[in-house]
């Protein structure tokens, strides 16, 4: 800067008394320089990442490193905690944060003094996103995405979370960087029993169980009958996402052993799926989600893997009920993924956001009243 500060000086002695379109013309050049100074001093190690995910990071206040040996070293040379930060672009949450927090210079601030900031991918490093989705879910209690994890400079995670709003966010920030200065070796001792611990659950899931697998299968129904909502289907109370790989297996145990219960829950599951608001009855295909327990309003994000495993779950369905509308369900999901879900080059798209090129929330599904009045007289409109 101060380099250009003298370059400036001496242009502007030379010019002197010159006539005022050429001074215009200088000041209009400088006013460009130091536009394009501070463009670059704002854009972090995310600009123009391959990564559309990453890449819209690229201009965040906060000093963003991609993941790898060269933010670790950084961490552990400058005694900091690493910030990880996972999502992936078509996460309607992660626009969210980014907007409120990531955006903000308070919060930049905050994490460039205390943290190395480090956003991932989680299409590109899934291996990270679920040993990180354990340790949230193992401590937290739920899991999804944004999900941000604070860790010490040796790798071991302290305390993880997803969505968080600004003002929360900027305080945990302070409360957490306050207690690492006074209780450092208590939070990396704690972090490291937790782990531990995790460690020995994985080892856990890998040991092969000495039970028949008609047992197997029978305590795996057993189970997920506990969670059923056996008045509105699916799983849950709350939200309710479709759970195909629980609802593949129980049609299956339900196909080699049939129960009346069982199968009334399951054909009230996919009805419920297929006939309200988890469908898209215009455009086709499956959302990830509705937010309501009684399956009415969607969260609406598409992935390629929801529709993708639901298809052979009502083609399957269809068989062992004698149900021939979910076949007309499957089929039509499968012309959806095949016609709407692949790209010029011919690869599959594996998301759709839930926000459209305005910002809003299902903005690409949804009819405003004007619209509407377009198409619909004054009785239909009532």
């Amino acid at each position: 800067m101060a380099v250009l500060a003298e370059i400036i000086y001496s242009m502007r002695y030379t010019i002197g008394k010159t006539n005022m379109k050429i001074k215009s013309a200088f000041l209009l050049t400088a006013s460009f320089m130091f536009w394009m100074m501070s463009s670059q001093a704002m854009a972090n190690q995310l600009a123009n990442n391959a990564s559309p995910y990453l890449a819209m990071h690229g201009n965040d206040p906060v000093d963003w490193h991609a993941w790898g040996p060269e933010a670790l070293k950084k961490a552990k040379d400058q005694d900091k905690m690493l910030f990880v930060s996972i999502g992936y672009f078509a996460c309607h949450w992660c626009h969210v944060m980014q907007r409120e927090s990531y955006a903000d210079k308070e919060v930049a601030r905050l994490l460039n003094k205390h943290f190395i900031s480090i956003k991932v991918d989680r299409e590109l490093n899934p291996v990270l996103d679920e040993r990180l989705i354990d340790f949230v879910q193992a401590t937290a209690g739920r899991a999804g995405w944004p999900l941000n994890v604070f860790i010490t400079p040796d790798g071991y995670p302290v305390i993880g979370m997803t969505y968080v709003p600004r003002v929360n966010f900027t305080e945990l920030i302070e409360k957490l960087q306050d207690s690492w200065k006074k209780e450092r070796a208590t939070l990396t001792q704690a972090a490291i029993e937790v782990d531990d611990l995790l460690a020995v659950a994985r080892e856990g899931e890998n040991v092969a169980l000495e039970l028949p697998l008609q047992e197997m299968q029978a305590a795996m129904v057993s189970m997920g009958m506990q969670f059923a909502d056996k008045l509105q289907g699916g799983f849950g109370e709350q939200t309710k996402f479709p759970m195909a790989p629980q609802l593949s297996a129980m049609l299956e145990a339900y196909a080699q052993k049939p129960q009346q219960e069982l199968g009334e829950f399951l054909q009230l599951t996919l009805d419920q799926m297929s006939q309200r608001g988890l469908y898209d009855h215009v455009g086709g295909g499956f959302f990830r989600y509705t937010t309501d327990p009684g399956w009415d309003t969607p969260h609406y994000e598409k992935m390629l893997y929801t529709s993708a495993m639901l298809v052979p779950i009502f083609y399957r369905a269809a068989d062992i009920f004698k149900r021939p509308e979910y076949v007309d369900i499957a089929t039509r999901s499968l012309h959806y993924m095949l016609n709407e879900m692949r790209g010029k080059d011919h690869a599959f798209i594996s998301s759709l956001s839930a926000i459209d090129d305005q910002g809003v929330e299902g903005g690409y599904y949804l009819w405003d009243k004007k619209t509407l009045k377009q198409h619909f007289n004054k009785e239909e409109m009532e």
